[in-house]
């Protein structure tokens, strides 16, 4: 071998010595970086949430325990603040939020949050929802969406809900869209003598439900005004009032028998429960006509285990929660007496409902498939309840209830709320924008 040739395999080799040196070096690089990170989390640990509740729902607990199973990068603690009392319980909760403390994920049952949305306490759900590969807002059944959006944003979610409405002959009642204040007046003022319109549904607690469901046809909260004043309102005072003249049955089954009673307070919270209502009118074609608004009527729909997300640094992580009660596993499994909010998983929560009847032979289910076709368009066309603020619920009430009694008259009584509620609304509106920092 030539000298020249031994000097060039000795390069040779010595190049090969170095790329190979130089990839052990990079493989060596990147294990010890992955091992720092990996170091870094161990050290760093889950990001720990507080979901704070009043009282803790047995399926939110369940939940929370299976998801902290298989979640290694977000761990739930559970606060329960009114174990000692609901009051005292609230005014501690409010206390902490206030002061920018408080839990990660707020349980919104039975709890006013209005203040919390003013305050800038709750985040808006809307943009986490559309920014979701997995998830799109038309996922959702929208009348249950929407009971917590106010002014274009969303401020709470509910995985479930239940319906409240006004059930009736078709024939009889017609068609929801056209269920307003006016066409309910006419129905109850053309009653025969002896009959009534709807059983055991009094003034207060027929006005608080069509509020509570349409609260915002009389209060803007972008503008912080109201319109008791109007001759809408005034006009839905009047139907109320008459509500507790209406006579009272015993057997409701026999009243709508002889056409005494022409429709049925209803709650469902299950196809069984459209079922039985619509086996009451004997075959008849059914419509649930819900309450009266301007646009129509729509059935009161009522949360299940709603919830909140906190303004703050760890609100993506208290997403990846909440996303998972949209997911099917808990849509389809841990929704109990309630439907879900899923468009898929309440098709088939319908479809294993009609396809029960068609297998029993005992004749003791009463739901066919044409009842859950028609249950499913009542709650797909189903109004939705905003914020409800208890604070002007209060001043209506109070003033109603005068309104009612005979002391004053329907025009004072409206004047009187107006005047109350719109105080209350701009004293709030105002503090929203300067917390806005507007």
């Amino acid at each position: 071998m030539s000298a020249r040739e031994k000097q060039r395999n000795c390069q040779h080799a010595v190049f090969q010595g170095c790329t190979i040196f130089c990839i052990f070096a990079v493989i060596f690089v990147v294990i010890c970086n992955l091992t720092a990170c990996r170091k870094g989390r161990e050290e760093a640990g889950p990001v720990t949430l507080v979901y704070g509740t009043l009282h803790l729902e047995q399926e939110m607990e369940t939940w929370i325990s299976e998801y902290n199973l298989v979640q290694d990068e977000v761990k739930i603690e559970i606060k329960e603040y009114g174990q000692e009392g609901l009051e005292e319980g609230l005014a501690r909760l409010n206390a902490e939020l206030v002061q920018g403390k408080g839990p990660d994920l707020i349980d919104l049952s039975d709890i006013n949050a209005g203040p919390y949305i003013s305050l800038g306490i709750l985040v808006d759900i809307y943009p986490l929802l559309e920014a979701d590969p997995e998830l799109q807002p038309d996922f959702f059944m929208p009348g249950g969406l929407k009971l917590y959006e106010t002014g274009g944003h969303l401020y709470g979610i509910a995985p479930g809900y239940r319906l409240e409405t006004l059930m009736g002959e078709r024939a009889v009642l017609g068609e929801p869209e056209d269920w307003t204040v006016e066409k309910m007046c006419g129905f109850i003022n053309e009653l025969p003598q002896g009959s009534s319109f709807v059983n055991y549904l009094g003034s207060l607690g027929f006005l608080r439900i069509v509020l509570h469901r349409g609260m915002e046809e009389y209060v803007d909260w972008e503008t912080g005004t109201c319109s008791f004043d109007s001759d809408d309102f005034r006009e839905l005072l009047g139907l109320a009032a008459m509500m507790d003249t209406l006579p009272l049955f015993e057997d409701e089954e026999q009243a709508f028998a002889e056409g005494k009673l022409l429709a049925n307070r209803v709650y469902i919270s299950s196809p069984e429960d459209y079922g039985a209502s619509v086996s009451l009118f004997q075959g008849e074609p059914t419509v649930c006509v819900g309450f009266p608004s301007r646009e129509g009527g729509g059935a009161l729909v009522t949360p299940y285990l709603p919830i909140g997300i906190r303004s703050g640094e760890k609100q993506d992580a208290a997403w990846k929660f909440v996303k998972s009660l949209l997911e099917n596993e808990f849509q389809e499994k841990h929704i109990r007496f309630n439907f879900p909010l899923r468009r898929d998983s309440l098709q088939k929560m319908l479809a294993e409902a009609a396809a029960r009847f068609t297998e029993d032979k005992s004749g003791e289910i009463t739901l066919r498939k044409e009842d859950c076709d028609a249950l499913y368009e009542v709650i797909y066309s189903t109004g939705y309840s905003q914020v409800f603020d208890t604070n002007i619920w209060e001043i209506i009430e109070e003033e109603a209830e005068t309104c009612f009694a005979g002391d004053k008259s329907i025009e004072e009584a409206a004047g009187v709320i107006q005047s109350r509620a719109e105080i209350y609304v701009q004293e709030n509106y105002a503090l929203g924008i300067r917390q806005d920092g507007l």
